[in-house]
């Protein structure tokens, strides 16, 4: 029981960071790739 909280635990994490990857991701593509794009 004890292991498979850790594992929701732990895949819950993993989900939020990918997110998390995911819009600074975006974000630092709108922020530094438009303006030279845009040049």
């Amino acid at each position: 029981m004890l292991s498979l909280l850790k594992f929701l635990y732990i895949k819950n994490n993993m989900d939020l960071l990918s997110k998390y990857y995911v819009n600074v991701k975006k974000i630092f593509r709108n922020c530094y790739i438009s303006p030279f794009a845009q040049a």
